[in-house]
């Protein structure tokens, strides 16, 4: 090899001698990228010997002669590139431990090749050499830098050195100086801080002492040794069974009593056993702190001596306060020896006190805790952790958070507790009954909550326990808890430990499950592709909370999910899908996925042909939550719409007759939900029309298709529109739904049934009577009389009552048998409450349409079945809409019952003789009865009907007036007046003038216009209708004005006059006059423009607003 350079050059040529040089020059360069130490410096060197090469070539194409100048400078640059190669050498195969300790001497070695390689260059003859203008100037540039360049150990470097000097020299035999020393190091040269890792590499530095003593460097091999000492004193620098054989082979030899100090180790001054000894000028030896007070208050003799002393001498007893220490340690290493049966003794006290010991000593000295570790007293402490006495439970956690601070030790022999290692499941299992005790109490009370967290978060740091913490049934849970807890310092801890967790992604998704969901949104964001899917799979599968729902959806997992359902694999599509669906189940999460754009996505791939069918059923049911969240919207927001256009809105219908029953029965619920939010009448309208748009639809599902970046074969493309044209073409939406509710099938008839329940409800009544034929009539009724489900029958029973009142399909119901079979469901006791209210509303609408009086064959059915006492029932308990159908319903009932009361016939023969004569209505003067006339009176439903008039609803008062009307209209006035007096029904009646409807208050002023012609009753109810009456003159309509102006003045003409007064009949229209309604009449006077009325100055009477809401004022004059 070229390492091995001609040294003397007077027997070599020139030539030869050059060509080594450069090719053992050529070999550092190469060497310097495989140093393991100063690997800068070293390509620093090889640039500047990469320069020379062009130098020395040069030379070599010269003839030149061997002059002694020459040949110095070639044994000069022989042996400087010698040592150059040899210190590469030795960088690329020494411990990187053994390179950093030597960092200085490196740093020497550097710059004094460098200068030296100088000075051999320096040393070419050459005037002589005649070597080019360029190459020689080239060499005086390499002199000058190579001279001037510098080598420096770098700021970390000296920092570890001059700790290791420190710690040499102050005989530092603490655990974790040489823990933290070791990882310095360790991260200094570059190597893992894993334990095995630093353990290799000490093990690899101790191996270089003995070259050292091989190459008899005496000064070298004790600094090697007292570095080798300092850092054995790290965890990672032996095993746990190392440092145990070799700590119990020294306390076996120092006995089991503890011994005296000698008198030596007492200060004079003192006469306490020292910590600090000092010697003074006299040579005697005291405390520092104790001869130190001794000067300050005056004293410069020796206490001992009583010689002059030189208060500037104290010098350190080193070997005195050594042998104190050596003493010290001995005793505490036997006194923590026989201190465990203590602590196994069942006494509280003695244990308490033996703790408390235990403590002092692990708290003054890192050695103590590591010889507390050795005795095993860790496995006795977790034992003790185990018990009742919470004060014992609290100073365990303390000393063994003391002991595991810092300490790998410590861990892994919590990690051992239970005894010898087995194997790894066997190792698992003891770690977990440890940590369990420490979990434990996590749930206990605060201070001891609080020891047992900052325990948990050192535990944590390391890897092997951390793995056991997360699995610890209840353990995140508990932090979770802790994490959001008042205490913020536990806070703190537990949010730490969950950090430190977070590594684990079933760590972090069991922090989901406790409602924890920064790690998961974390890594649902930025993680790999496989960390994302698993953390998509999560959501997908929790079972989530509504507000948990919303809070992953504020705190942003939208968005990401949103991304794999446009961009991701076929997998990604279908979790982050599934995950959706997850979260769109609450109306606030739907709403704003909506607003975010998701609808767009999920719709494209609802509509994409190459989607599996699973993929299409999770996102239809998406799309169906988003549908719901619609309804939930509130009248003051802006409106948010699912299906913006309408193509959206029948390419999504369209798709009911192209998927199967799980796809449908969504489709269906998105219709049903959409027909219930702000754009139901634009859904209603555009279903209508489905099959005048089949050609539009049809193109713009070519287009979208075609246009499709997941699809790739158009004749697939083509394929799927012949389909949709034969599955859409001339078929409304009404005749599709009919068609699956005529086909048997679970829950796509039962959506069916309710989505073609919303339809008819204010549909286009042509359309409606287009395809609603007989067929679809037996097949309501075959479902009513199921009685599978209660929503199907309540939606069937809706779709009856909600139909057109067209006669034939009145007619197909009657002949079907429809009239007994809704009765005797709404007489049923089987339905849920739930459901109650709807069936029995959509029960007595259905049945309306059979009272209508044009059809007296109806009635007659109806009221054989008894339906009229059932509608006088509901009056009273059932809902508005209910009350409203029975109400209408009795009214049409009452319309017939005139001409269906039967003549009273006349007596023939002697009267003795004769049966008790029959009892005429009162109002319809024959003989009536519920089945024949459908009465009111026999019904008794004119008390319930006057009781509805108390309803806050106009609609309801309106039907209940309307069928009260009926018993007062004609010649029946008397008569009907007076069983209206007697049922309460007239007081009811003049409230209704107060009524915000008009129709509700034209009723009632046409009906008690009639009834005040009747003198009892304009005496008995006048003066209560006079307000409201002249409430009307003022605000209601032309007509209205005019009829209460006529009532008022029936109501108050008198049979005489009095000439201060005159009876007000007159209209209000006269800009001029103002009308004033009191208890007895009603009184005007003019006075130019000005009244005067109970102090009321009224200066304009069309404009002036008098207090007729309040007590009846008379006019002064």
């Amino acid at each position: 090899m070229a390492i091995d350079l001609v040294t003397s050059a007077s027997f070599v040529p020139a030539s030869e001698i050059l060509s080594q040089t450069v090719e053992a020059i050529l070999e550092i360069v190469v060497s310097a990228n495989d140093v393991l130490f100063k690997k800068d410096s070293f390509k620093k060197l090889a640039s500047y010997l990469e320069r020379i090469v062009p130098v020395l070539k040069e030379l070599k194409g010269k003839c030149i002669s061997n002059s002694e100048s020459l040949n110095n400078a070639i044994q000069i640059l022989n042996r400087e590139i010698k040592a150059a190669k040899q210190l590469t050498v030795e960088c690329s195969t020494k411990s990187k431990v053994y390179l950093l300790m030597n960092s200085r001497g490196i740093v020497r070695r550097l710059e004094g090749t460098m200068r030296e390689i100088s000075r051999g260059l320096s040393l070419l003859p050459l005037a002589s050499l005649e070597l080019s203008s360029a190459i020689v100037v080239e060499i005086g540039n390499l002199c000058d830098s190579m001279q001037k360049a510098e080598f420096k150990a770098a700021i970390t470097e000296e920092e570890i050195l001059e700790k290791i000097e420190t710690g040499i020299q102050e005989r530092n035999a603490d655990r974790s100086y040489a823990n933290n020393l070791l990882v310095l190091i360790a991260e200094a040269v570059g190597i893992p801080t894993e334990r095995s890792a630093l353990k290799r590499e000490f093990e690899d530095f101790k191996s270089e002492i003995e070259n050292v003593r091989l190459r008899k460097d005496k000064a070298e091999a004790i600094q090697m040794d007292q570095i080798i000492a300092l850092l054995e004193r790290a965890d990672a620098a032996s095993s746990p069974k190392e440092k145990e054989m070799k700590y119990f082979t020294k306390r076996k030899s120092l006995g089991s009593q503890p011994l005296e100090p000698l008198q030596s180790f007492y200060c004079p001054i003192t006469r306490d056993v020292m910590v600090d000894p000092v010697e003074t000028s006299s040579g005697q030896t005291f405390e520092r702190s104790a001869i130190e007070k001794w000067f300050t208050e005056g004293n410069n003799l020796c206490p001992l001596t009583m010689t002059p002393l030189d208060t500037s001498i104290l010098r350190p007893n080193k070997t005195l306060r050594q042998s104190i220490e050596e003493w010290k340690d001995r005793n505490t290493m036997i006194t923590i020896a026989s201190m465990k049966p203590n602590l196994t003794s069942g006494d509280e006290e003695e244990v308490v006190q033996c703790l408390g010991q235990l403590k002092d000593l692990c708290e003054q000295r890192d050695m103590h805790r590591e010889w507390v570790i050795l005795e095993n007293y860790i496995s006795v402490l977790i034992q003790l952790l185990g018990g009742k006495n919470r004060d014992i439970r609290n100073r365990v956690l303390v000393i063994l958070h003391i002991l595991t601070k810092d300490s790998d030790d410590a861990k892994v022999h919590l990690q051992n507790i239970g005894g010898s290692e087995t194997n790894d499941q066997d190792r698992v299992a003891k770690v977990d009954g440890a940590i369990e005790l420490v979990v434990r109490s996590l749930g206990r009370r605060t201070d001891e909550r609080r020891l047992a967290v900052a325990l948990l978060l050192d535990l944590s740091k390391y890897n092997v326990l951390r793995d056991s913490i997360g699995t610890v049934q209840g353990c995140i849970l508990l932090l979770v808890t802790m994490a959001s807890g008042d205490d913020y310092q536990a806070a703190r801890d537990a949010e730490e430990i969950l950090e430190n967790l977070s590594y684990s992604d079933q760590n972090v998704i069991q922090m989901a499950r406790a409602n924890y969901f920064k790690h998961l949104l974390q890594r649902l964001s930025t993680g790999p592709d496989d960390v994302k899917l698993i953390m998509a799979t999560a959501i997908a599968d929790m079972e989530l909370t509504d507000h948990n729902k919303v809070v992953l959806l504020e705190r942003g997992a939208l968005r990401p999910l949103l991304n794999w359902v446009s961009h991701g694999g076929i997998q990604m599509k279908s979790v982050a899908v599934k995950a959706l669906r997850n979260l769109s189940s609450v109306p606030k999460n739907g709403l704003q996925m909506i607003k975010e754009g998701a609808s767009r996505p999920l719709l494209d791939l609802l509509h994409l042909g190459s989607s599996s069918s699973a993929l299409r059923e999770q996102v239809a049911a998406t799309v169906m939550h988003l549908a719901v969240s619609t309804m939930s919207q509130e009248s003051t927001e802006t409106p948010v719409s699912l299906l913006e256009s309408d193509e959206d809105v029948f390419m999504v219908f369209s798709l009911i007759n192209l998927t199967g029953p799980e796809i449908q029965q969504n489709l269906l619920q998105i219709f049903q939900a959409l027909c219930q939010s702000p754009s139901a009448a634009y859904i209603k309208t555009k279903l209508t029309q489905v099959e005048l748009l089949v050609g539009c639809l049809c193109l713009a599902l070519l287009d979208r298709l075609t246009s499709s970046k997941y699809l790739k074969e158009t004749s697939h493309i083509h394929v799927r529109i012949e389909k949709l044209m034969q599955g859409c073409c001339a078929c409304s939406a009404i005749q599709v739904l009919i068609q699956l509710c005529e086909r048997d099938i679970g829950n796509v008839r039962l959506n069916a049934v309710k989505l073609f329940c919303f339809l008819v409800k204010d549909g286009d009544e042509a359309t409606i009577l287009e395809h609603v034929r007989q067929k679809c009539i037996e097949t309501l009724l075959r479902i009513i009389q199921s009685f599978n489900d209660d929503e199907e029958v309540a939606s069937a029973v809706g779709i009856i009552a909600n139909l057109p009142e067209n006669d034939q399909i009145t007619q197909w119901l009657v002949d079907a048998g429809a009239i007994p079979i809704i009765f005797r469901f709404l007489r049923s006791g089987r339905l849920n409450d739930s459901n109650r209210s709807q069936l029995v509303e959509s029960a007595v609408g259905a049945i309306c349409r059979f009272t209508s009086p044009t059809n007296l064959e109806w009635q007659k059915r109806a009221a054989e079945a008894d339906v009229i006492p059932m509608l006088v029932q509901l009056l009273d308990s059932g809902t508005t809409l209910t009350k409203y159908h029975a109400a209408t319903s009795l009214s049409r009932f009452s319309r017939s019952s005139l001409q269906l009361s039967r003549t009273i016939p006349k007596k023939k023969g002697f009267w003795c003789l004769s049966a008790p004569p029959e009892t005429a209505c009162p109002v319809h003067g024959g003989i009536c009865s519920v089945e024949s006339s459908f009465c009111l009176l026999e019904a008794d439903a004119v008390i319930p009907l006057a009781r509805v008039l108390e309803e806050t609803d106009a609609g309801l008062c309106e039907a209940s007036l309307d069928a009260l009307l009926t018993l007062i209209e004609g010649e029946r006035l008397q008569n009907g007046s007076k069983v209206l007096a007697e049922a309460n029904a007239i007081t009811p009646m003049i409230r209704c003038l107060t009524s915000p409807s008009l129709r509700l208050q034209e009723q009632a002023l046409h009906a008690l216009e009639r009834i005040f012609r009747l003198p009892e009753f304009k005496q008995k109810y006048g003066a209560a209708a006079q307000m409201p009456l002249v409430d009307l003159t003022q605000r209601g309509n032309s007509s209205m004005k005019s009829l209460s102006a006529r009532i008022l003045a029936h109501l108050n003409h008198h049979d005489t006059q009095d000439d201060r007064h005159q009876v007000c009949a007159f209209s209000v229209e006269e800009p001029s006059q103002f009308l004033l309604a009191c208890t007895h009449g009603a009184y005007w006077w003019r006075k130019e423009r000005t009244f005067q009325i109970n102090g009321w100055t009224i200066a304009e009477a069309q404009t002036a607003q008098p207090p007729f809401h309040h007590e009846p004022v008379a006019l002064t004059m």
